[in-house]
């Protein structure tokens, strides 16, 4: 589940259906402060395929997506292995 901290935050916020009818989901993107920086720690699928990888600055993993809107979080581990628990007993 290499993309469960993201599908997390994506399934807690309500998706808005644009005048197509479709869902409009922004890229999200994860990250932990470093020296200063905020670098990509996980990034969702959509982000992943405009070329957002962990490691990037979130500046550069911005700058790669097509209009620049995404949701950016800092990455909380306590979340996920929470919510992971709570999936483990369901």
């Amino acid at each position: 589940m290499p993309h469960w901290p993201t599908d997390l935050i994506l399934r807690r916020r309500q998706a808005v259906r644009s005048s197509a009818g479709r869902l409009d989901r922004p890229p999200v993107l994860l990250y932990v402060e470093t020296a200063g920086r905020q670098l990509v720690t996980c990034c969702c699928e959509q982000a992943a395929a405009a070329g957002v990888r962990a490691g990037l600055t979130v500046v550069h993993a911005r700058a790669l997506l097509t209009n620049g809107e995404a949701v950016i979080m800092p990455q909380q581990p306590e979340r996920d292995q929470a919510a992971l628990k709570t999936l483990a007993r369901w």
